[in-house]
Formats: C-alpha cells, structure tokens, sequence
C-alpha cells in the first residue's frame, strides 16, 4: 500500500491544496502590491501637506516682503526730499559762509573792548 503512494504524485487531496497554496501565493503578492502602493501613497499625502506648508509659509513671506516693500517705497520718497533739501543747501552754502565770517568779524569788533 505504501509503493502506490510512493508511484502515484499525486493524491486526490493534493490538488485542492496546490489549488489553494497558489491561491496563497497570489493573494500574498496582491497584499504585497497593496502594501506597497499604501506606502507610497502615505509618503505623497504627506509630501501633500509638507508642500501646503511651504506654500503657506511662502505667502506669508510674501505679505511681509509685500509690506517691507511699501515701507521703503515711503522711506524713499522722504529720501528724495531730503537730498533736494541738502542740495539746495550745499548751493548756498558760499554765501552763507561768506555771510558768516562777516557777521563774525563785524561784531568781533564791538566783543574785544
């Protein structure tokens, strides 16, 4: 009885349990392709929100950078002014020291004795 066993590969069990460690095998794969597919998507979802947060983080930038920029459009407006004024100034600057010295020198007189 057991030189048939030994003859014959398969039994009338064998089959049904090939059928099923096929079945086995595939389904471990699908869950092996699942498994990977689940990874690559957690790691693009949280690319998805590292990159919102750079986003946000950008346009705060922005805003600020935005305002800095109207500041100093301000400040060189005031600037503008402030150079006409000393220009001027640097104009006349002779004859304000020509006018100096005689204002000087004139009451010096009247200091000295």
């Amino acid at each position: 009885s057991s030189g048939i066993n030994a003859e014959w590969p398969l039994r009338p069990g064998d089959h049904t349990m090939r059928v099923l460690n096929d079945a086995k095998e595939r389904l471990q794969e699908v869950e092996d392709r699942v498994a990977t597919l689940q990874a690559k998507y957690d790691e693009c979802v949280n690319k998805k929100e590292e990159l919102e947060n750079k986003t946000e983080l950008c346009e705060a930038r922005l805003g600020r950078a935005d305002r800095l920029i109207g500041g100093l459009a301000d400040e060189k407006i005031r600037w503008e002014e402030t150079i006409d004024i000393l220009t001027k100034r640097i104009k006349n600057i002779v004859g304000d020291l020509l006018l100096s010295a005689g204002c000087i020198a004139y009451l010096g007189i009247f200091s000295g004795a």
